[in-house]
């Protein structure tokens, strides 16, 4: 089946294969997906998540997962884990927060300071697109990082940044929780929006699955 990315609300809700409807993480207006790189007339924007943020809490946080971009071994910052973007991801990660803004899973997690409450969104792609190390692991063992996590999306005033995410820290954070295939609701792992069969049948392209005009082929 060939379906064409549509913007009919209705239709792309209860027709598999359409592009799913997105919501502005900040005033959670409805769109057509995918997410639109311009962002949202409301004024959010995907600059923030896609590390070109301005606050000084955003520049400290953006740093701090980026020393591979450095030249540098990943540091973990007085926390038990940390992670890096490489360049893959680093040069695709406005495409890879569109990505996760269009399909990713949306929770809640106590902030590591404070205890209060702070918006995630979760998301997969079949690339790594970055590095992570543990404080738990022997030193300097760096594992691969497919996921990105977007903390405070919804935040306007120099909070909301990403991050590429380890798999034990997903699975720390989400025990037990899973994902549908937006496509072909077939069920994933957390943070898998698109099953990996979706992948095949569409070029093995993530890419794809941001570009409106790109006919999706189900399985």
């Amino acid at each position: 089946m060939l379906v064409q990315g549509l913007t009919n609300y209705d239709s792309a809700e209860t027709f598999p294969g359409m592009f799913p409807i997105v919501y502005c993480p900040s005033c959670n207006r409805s769109m057509p997906g995918p997410f639109p790189l311009t962002g949202c007339a409301c004024g959010f924007s995907l600059s923030g998540l896609a590390g070109k943020g301005t606050s000084a809490f955003q520049i400290k946080k953006d740093s701090q997962h980026r020393d591979i971009l450095s030249g540098r071994g990943i540091q973990l910052y007085s926390k038990t884990l940390n992670t890096s973007f490489d360049f893959y991801g680093e040069a695709n990660l406005i495409d890879v927060v569109d990505f996760a803004l269009t399909y990713g899973e949306k929770r809640s997690i106590l902030s590591s300071h404070g205890g209060h409450s702070t918006s995630v969104i979760v998301s997969y792609i079949p690339d790594v697109i970055g590095s992570g190390i543990q404080k738990a692991s022997p030193s300097g063992v760096l594992q691969p990082c497919s996921g990105i996590c977007l903390m405070s999306p919804e935040s306007t005033s120099g909070f909301a940044h990403s991050f590429a995410t380890l798999d034990d820290w997903v699975s720390q954070k989400f025990p037990g929780d899973s994902s549908v295939c937006k496509f072909c609701r077939k069920p994933t792992p957390f943070g898998l929006g698109v099953c990996i069969e979706c992948f095949e049948n569409n070029g093995r392209k993530w890419q794809n699955f941001i570009d409106a005009t790109f006919t999706i082929k189900l399985p």
